[in-house]
Order: structure tokens, then C-alpha cells, then sequence
């Protein structure tokens, strides 16, 4: 007697189930399976950092000797056309720093200076030229004004006398803090050229570091900075700190 269909079929069809089985990832007949695995990793935020406040002195801080750039302040850089009045007349020279805000430690902090000089006046190219370069951070110098001490209504402040330069920083905190922006004292980073300068500030809760220590300007006796600040001396450290003497050249 002749086997039926289905005696005949059912052992073909069993053949190719376990066959199926066996190679299932990488499918049966022209039919591809792929499987899909999904990892969740669970990072935890990190807390936000304060608020940091950077300020700067102008003269032999964010500027150098006027035209002096080359051999004796080679990372300095001469702004062409552009008037310097402070310690004489000439064209306006930015030191490294100046060039390189936003490579600094004070690109994530809030920005303002605190200058005994005038930044060659009210709308001059100077001050121009220098907000430009401070303001390469979005949001961090959140204003275009110049203010004139004793009336602190900005925080780019002129004509604040040497060794009172430590009263100008409540002012500065003030306008900040109606931006809804608090920093706390001790975030406070204070830079400056000259040595008395930086003492003043030993007696409160802001930092204070002294620049240009390795370029002084011996046509001044000593006193003053000649490039300016290079961009390894603009860092956050705590406390005061002024030029080791014998690094003072």
C-alpha cells in the first residue's frame, strides 16, 4: 500500500523546523532576524559650580608697553592706530592674556576691571578695543558701560586710585547681583601689575594675584609691569599672592 501525503510530508516538515532552530540567528530561508539589545546607563549631575568673578587692572595688565611686542613681549600683540594714554602715549599693545580670555581659567567666571586709569577716555577706540576682548564669553561681561569711581554703576570701573582698588569690588558684586547674578566674596579673583595693589587686598575675603611678574618695567623702577599678563598668571588660587622676587626680572 502506498504511503499517504501526509506520512510522507510530515518528516520533511519536521527536518526543516529543527533545522530552522539551529541557525536562528541567521535566519531561515532568506529571512534575516536581528536582535537588539538596549543598555541604560544612569549618570548622576554633577552639583553646578559657583559663580567666580575675575577683575582686572588695565595698565600693564591687560595691556603692555605701549608698541612693545617682538623680541621683548613676543606674545604680545600692537593694535595698530588704536591711542594708549596710560604711562605715556602710543599705540595700544595687548598682552597674552588679553589675546586669550577664553583659553584662561577666568573664562567660566563673571568679568569686570578696577583701573586707577582712564582707558584713554570715554569712547575711546581703547576701551573699545578692550571689551571686545574681554566680552568673547557669551553672557560674562554682560555690559558695554564704563563707570567712574567713586560711582560704581558698572563693572568695568576707571579711575580708581592704587591700594583702594579692593573698595571698589562691593559695587561690582552689587550690579551683579541685580543681574540676578551672586558671586560670593571669596570667589572674587582679583589681578593686578603693581605689588601694592595686591597687599591692599590681604585684609579681605577676596583673591588677589600679582602679574607681569616675569617682565617689569625698569624705566619705572620696577614698580609697574612691562608685557603685561601672561596667560599662566590668571589662574583661581585662593589667598594673595605676589611676584616670588626672584622670578622679578
Amino acid at each position: 500500500m502506498m504511503p499517504d501525503m501526509h506520512s510522507r510530508v510530515f518528516p520533511i516538515f519536521l527536518v526543516v523546523v529543527l533545522a530552522c532552530l539551529s541557525v536562528s540567528l541567521i535566519g531561515c530561508g532568506n529571512t534575516t532576524s536581528t536582535t537588539t539589545t538596549t543598555s541604560t546607563t544612569t549618570t548622576t549631575p554633577s552639583a553646578p559650580k559657583k559663580p567666580c568673578l575675575c577683575l582686572f587692572d588695565v595698565d600693564r595688565t591687560l595691556t603692555g608697553k605701549q608698541d612693545q611686542a617682538g623680541s621683548k613681549c613676543p606674545q604680545n600683540e600692537v593694535q595698530n592706530g588704536v591711542h594708549d594714554t596710560a604711562y605715556g602715549v602710543g599705540s595700544l599693545t595687548l598682552s597674552e592674556f588679553a589675546l586669550a580670555v577664553s583659553k584662561s581659567e577666568c573664562a567660566a567666571c563673571y568679568l569686570g576691571t578696577i583701573t586707577a586709569g582712564e582707558a584713554s577716555g570715554p569712547n575711546s577706540e581703547e576701551r573699545k578695543v578692550l571689551h571686545s576682548h574681554l566680552a568673547v564669553m557669551l553672557g560674562m561681561l554682560p555690559s558695554t558701560e564704563w563707570s567712574r569711581w567713586p560711582s560704581v554703576t558698572a563693572p568695568l570701573v576707571v579711575a580708581c586710585p592704587d591700594r583702594i582698588k579692593q573698595n571698589a569690588v562691593p559695587g561690582i558684586l552689587a550690579w551683579y547681583g541685580k543681574q540676578n547674578i551672586l558671586v560670593n566674596d571669596e570667589d572674587v579673583h582679583f589681578f593686578d601689575d603693581r605689588d601694592d595693589n595686591i597687599e591692599a587686598f590681604r585684609n579681605t575675603s577676596y583673591n588677589a594675584r600679582q602679574i607681569s611678574c616675569g617682565s617689569r618695567d625698569r624705566g619705572m623702577g620696577g614698580v609697574i609691569g612691562f608685557c603685561g599678563a601672561a596667560l599662566h598668571e590668571v589662574v583661581l588660587t585662593k589667598g594673595v599672592s605676589k611676584c616670588d622676587s626672584s622670578l622679578v626680572v
